[in-house]
C-alpha cells in the first residue's frame, strides 16, 4: 500500500474556562476516558514546531502539587495523528536480519505452525548462536555469551545518554577498558548503518543505557532504543490492557521498544525488538495541540488529592492503538487470544504528554526500568489516562 502523508488543518480557537475542545476533536481521543478536568482548565493551544521549546519553559514554572524535572532532551518537528502497522512477508528478508549480526550461512528451520500471531517465523541456530525472525519483522538474536552469562540484580542506569558529556565512565567490559561514549556510538552507528535499512520510517535512539555488573567484576550494558517520527517517540513503556463486552481482557496499546546488550566491546550480544517492525500507514500532520502549560494544568487537577509528586520527565511521544477487525470484536472468548502483533496489523498513533512519575525516590536514585507510573494527556482532546498502582504520594 502507498505510504500517505497528508496535511490535517484542525480549526481550534481558544475557549473559555467553562468550555470542552471541540466534538470533533474530541472523537480522535478514542481509547481515552473522558477528563471531567477539561471545563476547570482553560485550554491553550501552541504550533507542534513550538513544542520543545515550550516544555523548557513549562519547566521553569512553580506547580502547587508537582516538582517538574530540569531538563527537556526532546527536538520535535511536527506531530501527526493516524496509522502505522506490523511488517509482513519479512521472514523473505530473513538473511539480511542476520547479517546485522555477522551471522551467514543460516540454517532456517520453519517454525510458523507454533507462531501464536498467526506470523511466518523462522529460526536458525548454528556455531553457538540463535537468531529468529518473523513475518511481522520480530527479531531477536544472542550469541553464547549472553545465553551463558549470569547478571547480578545491581544496575545504574543513564536517560539522554547523548548529554553525558563531562561525565564519560570508563568501564570494564569484556575484560577491557572502554568508555561509555565509544560503545553508544558503536550501537548507534549500527541502528543506523544497518536495521534503518530494514525499518527506514523511523529513526532509532539509544535513550538509555544501563550497565549491569557481572559476577567477574566485569560489566555488560543493555541500551534501550526508541523509534521516533520527526522528533516524536513512539510509546516503549509497556502495554495496557482493557476489558470487551464479554469481560475478556484485550490488548488495548503496544509499544515500540528495542534493546541491545553489549558483554565485550565492538560485539552486539543481544538484540530485540520486542512487538516486531513497524511502518508507515497513514499520517495527518496537525497543526494544533494543546499546550504543555495546559497538560501540567490537567495533571495538578488529577492529582490534586496528593502531596507534592515528583514527574520524573515529561515526554511526549505517540500511544499506540491496536485496531482491531470487527469480526475480531465479536470474536467468542473460545476463539481466544486474539493475534495481536500479526502481521499487517494496524496501530493508531495518539500524541500524548506522558508525565513520568518514579514510585520509588530517594536521594540519586538512578533505577530507572519501568518502576514508574504515569499520566498521559491527549494532545489533541486533553483526555487523560492513568496508571498510578503504587504511587506512595497521597494527601494526608
Amino acid at each position: 500500500m502507498k505510504k500517505t502523508v497528508s496535511i490535517l488543518l484542525i480549526s481550534i480557537f481558544i475557549l473559555s474556562a467553562c468550555q470542552q475542545a471541540p466534538s470533533e476533536v474530541r472523537e480522535r481521543a478514542s481509547g481515552y476516558g473522558t477528563n471531567d478536568n477539561i471545563s476547570e482548565v482553560e485550554m491553550e493551544y501552541i504550533s507542534p514546531s513550538d513544542l520543545s521549546g515550550e516544555i523548557d519553559e513549562v519547566l521553569k514554572t512553580k506547580t502547587e502539587n508537582l516538582v517538574l524535572p530540569a531538563s527537556n532532551k526532546y527536538n520535535i518537528k511536527n506531530v501527526y495523528s493516524g496509522t502505522i502497522k506490523m511488517k509482513k512477508g519479512e521472514t523473505n528478508k530473513s538473511d539480511l536480519y542476520a547479517e546485522m549480526f555477522g551471522v551467514r550461512d543460516c540454517k532456517w528451520v520453519d517454525c510458523s505452525i507454533d507462531n501464536q500471531n498467526g506470523n511466518s517465523d523462522y529460526m536458525s541456530e548454528s556455531n553457538n548462536e540463535y537468531i529468529n525472525v518473523e513475518g511481522n519483522g520480530f527479531c531477536a538474536y544472542y550469541d553464547s555469551i549472553a545465553n551463558q552469562e549470569d547478571v547480578t540484580d545491581e544496575y545504574d542506569c543513564i536517560t539522554n545518554p547523548d548529554s553525558f558529556v563531562g561525565k564519560d565512565e570508563v568501564i570494564t567490559i569484556g575484560g577491557q577498558q572502554a568508555r561509555m561514549s565509544e560503545l553508544l556510538n558503536f550501537v548507534q552507528n549500527q541502528l543506523d548503518d544497518k536495521y534503518r535499512k530494514l525499518e527506514s520510517d523511523f529513526e532509532h535512539k539509544v535513550y538509555r543505557i544501563c550497565e549491569k555488573k557481572l559476577p567477574n567484576k566485569s560489566s555488560m550494558l543493555t541500551f534501550m532504543i526508541e523509534r521516533t517520527i520527526e522528533g516524536m517517540p513512539l510509546n516503549n513503556l509497556d502495554r495496557d490492557y482493557c476489558e470487551d463486552d464479554e469481560g475478556n481482557q484485550r490488548m488495548n496499546t503496544t509499544f515500540a521498544l528495542m534493546e541491545v546488550d553489549m558483554y565485550k566491546t565492538n560485539k552486539i550480544s543481544m538484540f530485540t525488538n520486542m512487538t516486531g517492525g513497524f511502518e508507515i500507514n497513514h499520517l495527518q500532520r496537525i497543526d494544533r495541540i494543546i499546550s504543555p502549560q495546559t497538560a501540567v494544568r490537567l495533571v495538578e487537577k488529577e492529582l490534586s488529592g496528593y502531596k507534592k509528586v515528583e514527574i520524573r520527565e515529561i515526554r511526549p511521544m505517540y500511544d499506540m492503538k491496536i485496531v482491531y477487525e470487527d469480526k475480531e470484536k465479536n470474536k467468542k472468548s473460545e476463539d481466544r487470544p486474539l493475534k495481536t502483533h500479526k502481521e499487517g496489523r494496524k496501530i493508531e498513533l495518539i500524541p500524548v504528554y506522558c508525565f513520568m512519575i518514579p514510585k520509588k525516590q530517594k536521594e540519586n536514585d538512578k533505577m530507572e526500568g519501568n518502576e514508574n507510573g504515569y499520566i498521559k494527556v491527549n494532545m489533541i482532546s486533553g483526555d487523560i489516562m492513568t496508571k498510578l498502582e503504587g504511587i506512595r504520594y497521597f494527601g494526608e
